[in-house]
């Protein structure tokens, strides 16, 4: 009778890291080759094929390094992952993902509760801002004497006219009026006042007589701003003129004439042409017309 003795054989699972270097070592890859072609030190190839995982570093990031490494000498990353898994027991990414996890969402809470607290304390502030503008106006109104009040009512407020005091009534007072200002003037006044003339009359009546109107025609080769008054002061042309522009005015000389371009200007004073020569053509000119030799 034989006897069949088993053996028990205690396996001994592959580490990840001799998986990547068997494969590697098959394919005649070196270590700076596979570190080159992942962009990562050689340093970390050869902590990745020892198995040794720094602790600084999740095990999110090394178990991406090992599937890429793994794709790289053609091996299933599955493989490489599940022998990962079982050399490596500790679960500590979990609870690392979890607590930050709640860290993000405790900080979102945060920010928005602030947000909050800001929108409140900024209404609050606006509230009392606008109660204390209130507040000073209505003390500016009290502190404000009762003659003042009363002037600035009187003024805010239109005055109405009695509609049934007859207009006869109103001119029988005016003439009323009239009336006591002559008596209470002093004779002597009175007569001085008559005798005196009014020089703006005289001076007015001695332009109009004396002094017949004249025609000017301005012609503009460009746009020009001008003004002329005539012998009274009165303002018979302003503004600025365009650009082929003819224009004629008459009045009682002589007259003031002020051009700000005065090269692009044509002036026919009474039929003749005045010599524009002599103003500068880059210069405000100002002008009698007619012109004084």
């Amino acid at each position: 009778m034989t006897q069949e003795t088993e053996i028990e054989q205690v396996v001994t699972p592959v580490s990840p890291g001799a998986l990547l270097k068997t494969a590697r070592e098959q394919l005649g890859i070196s270590q700076a080759d596979i570190a080159k072609s992942l962009n990562l030190k050689t340093q970390q190839i050869q902590d990745l094929e020892n198995d040794l995982y720094s602790p600084t570093v999740a095990p999110t990031f090394t178990r991406g390094y090992l599937r890429v490494y793994a794709r790289q000498v053609r091996v299933p990353e599955q493989e490489v992952l599940a022998a990962y898994d079982a050399f490596n027991t500790e679960p500590t990414e979990p609870s690392k993902l979890q607590s930050f996890s709640r860290r993000v969402t405790h900080e979102t809470n945060d920010n928005r509760l602030m947000l909050v607290s800001y929108a409140i304390l900024a209404g609050l502030v606006g509230s009392m801002v606008l109660w204390w503008v209130q507040q000073s106006d209505e003390t500016v109104q009290n502190e404000l004497p009762p003659a003042v009040m009363e002037l600035v009512q009187d003024v805010s407020q239109p005055q109405q006219l009695d509609n049934e005091q007859p207009a006869d009534e109103f001119i029988t007072n005016d003439a009323e009026y009239e009336a006591q200002q002559s008596v209470a003037l002093p004779s002597a006044t009175l007569e001085s006042t008559a005798a005196m003339p009014d020089d703006s009359q005289q001076q007015n009546a001695s332009v109009d007589d004396t002094i017949e109107p004249v025609e000017v025609i301005f012609t503009f080769a460009s746009d020009c701003w001008m003004e002329m008054t005539d012998a009274s002061g009165e303002k018979i042309a302003y503004g600025t003129k365009k650009a082929g522009r003819v224009m004629p005015v008459r009045g009682q000389p002589p007259f003031q004439v002020t051009l700000g371009s005065p090269n692009g200007v044509t002036i026919t004073y009474d039929g003749a042409e005045v010599d524009m020569s002599r103003f500068p053509s880059n210069q405000i000119a100002k002008i009698e017309l007619p012109l004084q030799d």
